[in-house]
């Protein structure tokens, strides 16, 4: 679940000023809700669907931004945004006047895929997982994060479990070079197992020229 921070507006115009002074009571101002979608890089997240309890759904413009209507102050809310390829994002709040505007992260999947990666190259395994979960929930590359999850066991000697992601890969239809080639290496260098290792390195070359894998082959 994502952080949603509700900060002052740091203008209001003057025409609004005026209003909110004359009014008898607040409730005459209409109560609007504005908010903002970024993703991970501070990029504006266009076209994410914003449904809030009890509201009609609306969607972020080309700028990330949203406004919804019709808010009761001192009510409870739960607002959801979501969009194909990024982190649905949910948050309860309590609406309290028009001064609020609403900040909204959310990743997308190939987002959460480098920052799995960043967190493998660091050795923090845990942080890495949970990303890759993440990425799961929010319709990513299921063959990025299975390879990921393969490198993941890979370094932590944890080699049946490598060779499960990557065989569930090549089950699933994957054909790509690397994933026959890292099959190679986990037969060879963590299981010493050259027969198998052979296999999948005459795999990788029937689908990829390397004269380093094609010399290694000869070794074995």
């Amino acid at each position: 679940m994502k952080k949603m921070l509700f900060v002052p507006m740091l203008i209001i115009s003057a025409s609004l000023c005026v209003c909110l002074t004359s009014c008898a009571t607040a409730e005459l101002v209409q109560p609007v809700l504005n908010g903002m979608i970024y993703d991970a890089d501070n990029e504006p997240v266009a076209d994410a669907q914003i449904h809030i309890t009890g509201q009609s759904q609306t969607v972020s413009d080309i700028y990330g931004h949203f406004r919804i209507e019709n808010l009761r102050t001192g009510s409870e809310y739960v607002i959801t945004c979501s969009k194909a390829g990024y982190e649905s994002t949910t948050m309860k709040f309590t609406y309290t006047s028009i001064s609020e505007v609403a900040y909204i992260r959310m990743c997308s999947a190939e987002q959460l895929l480098d920052l799995a990666e960043a967190e493998i190259l660091k050795k923090r395994y845990d942080t890495a997982m949970s990303y890759l979960d993440r990425t799961d929930k929010a319709d990513g590359s299921k063959v990025s994060s299975s390879y990921l999850r393969a490198v993941i066991a890979y370094q932590q000697k944890q080699y049946a479990d490598a060779l499960g992601h990557l065989q569930q890969l090549m089950n699933d239809g994957c054909r790509e070079p690397v994933v026959y080639l890292f099959t190679a290496d986990v037969y060879e260098y963590g299981l010493a197992d050259k027969e198998n290792a052979k296999k999948y390195l005459k795999l990788y070359l029937a689908s990829s020229y390397d004269p380093d894998a094609a010399a290694r082959l000869a070794d074995l």
